[in-house]
């Protein structure tokens, strides 16, 4: 991409290595792909610098590093609702809501979580509704509200169940039995 200078591509491509970087916990490596990625598509791609940013922000609180996460996700967040992305708005309401619980930040994780199930019912996003509910289960199973986590595992579960998606519906199911 680089020698035909499609720096979009580039950048995209960065972006999907250091993805992959990020699956194996080798978040030095993700972090570095990713600074490349910013570097090559900040001004030149609002959709792609704010793709790029998120996954930062992902990266970022996979290591832990919550503080140094926050600014990605909201910037992130502003971008994509300045693209009018929906979609990408609730994804990163999402991250930022599982950040939240990471760091036990658990009524801000809520409504985070909360917004962005609404925003996914809203767009009619079957599979993203059901893995927030996930989200949201987790969230409430640390707040001590088995009820509420048992309510949001059920309906994850059985929006796995009708899209078929048995992965996803198995370990909503194993989880539930817990």
């Amino acid at each position: 991409y680089r020698l035909l200078e499609d720096h979009p591509a580039e950048g995209g491509a960065l972006c999907r290595l250091a993805m992959v970087f990020r699956d194996q916990a080798r978040h030095a490596a993700a972090r570095e792909a990713l600074a490349a990625a910013l570097a090559i598509v900040d001004g030149l791609d609002d959709r792609w610098t704010a793709t790029v940013r998120r996954q930062l922000g992902i990266v970022e609180r996979n290591d832990s590093r919550f503080a140094e996460a926050w600014p990605y996700f909201e910037q992130a967040r502003d971008s994509f609702l300045a693209l009018v992305d929906l979609r990408s708005v609730a994804m990163v309401d999402r991250n930022m809501g599982d950040q939240l619980r990471a760091a036990g930040e658990l009524d801000d994780s809520a409504g985070r979580l909360q917004s962005a199930l609404q925003q996914f019912r809203t767009i009619d996003d079957v599979r993203w509704t059901a893995r927030t509910e996930l989200s949201l289960a987790d969230t409430r199973r640390q707040q001590q509200d088995w009820d509420g986590a048992r309510e949001h595992q059920r309906r994850a579960a059985e929006t796995f169940v009708s899209i078929a998606d048995r992965p996803a519906q198995g370990r909503a199911w194993r989880t539930l039995a817990l």
